[in-house]
């Protein structure tokens, strides 16, 4: 019988782990993990999956917990949006029932520039106002363009 050290067998133990997985371990692709938004890019990203293969303009509400998790999304608006149009209800109504405290605005557009109007500026501005006196927090206003380009208006971070 040989000799091992316990610095030896914790070295075996560790180096081994990396080439082998535990039997009853489950892959990440099958588990039901909550999608984190932490940037612009993987905001843009979801509101095209969500919007795939859809032709008209669409003004969607991400809602968030307090770790930048997907809890729920709310269609605000579709086609044409006026900022008179435009309300925080049905986000806040949402926001209530999944606990969600923060919330990414995002206008898609099947085609076009990736750059947000005065409207739609003034949108994002009156429903966040309505956001900060309900207790949510308007993180970022995403335009995103069926293309993939995306344009956020706060910067890289949420």
């Amino acid at each position: 019988m040989t000799r091992t050290s316990v610095r030896t067998f914790f070295r075996r133990a560790v180096t081994g782990s990396r080439r082998s997985a535990h039997p009853e371990a489950v892959a990440d692709r099958l588990l039901d993990l909550p999608v984190r938004v932490d940037d612009p890019a993987t905001a843009s990203r979801l509101a095209l999956d969500l919007c795939r293969n859809r032709r008209e303009e669409m003004t969607l509400a991400l809602l968030l917990d307090d770790r930048h998790r997907l809890v729920g999304h709310v269609v605000l608006a579709t086609c044409w949006a006026q900022a008179a149009r435009l309300s925080a209800r049905p986000s806040l109504l949402t926001a209530g029932s999944s606990r969600a405290s923060a919330l990414v605005l995002v206008r898609y557009r099947h085609h076009g520039d990736c750059k947000a109007g005065l409207a739609e500026r003034r949108s994002a501005g009156s429903i966040g106002a309505a956001c900060v006196r309900s207790g949510l927090t308007l993180l970022d206003h995403v335009v995103v363009v069926g293309t993939g380009e995306y344009a956020s208006a706060f910067g890289d971070r949420l």
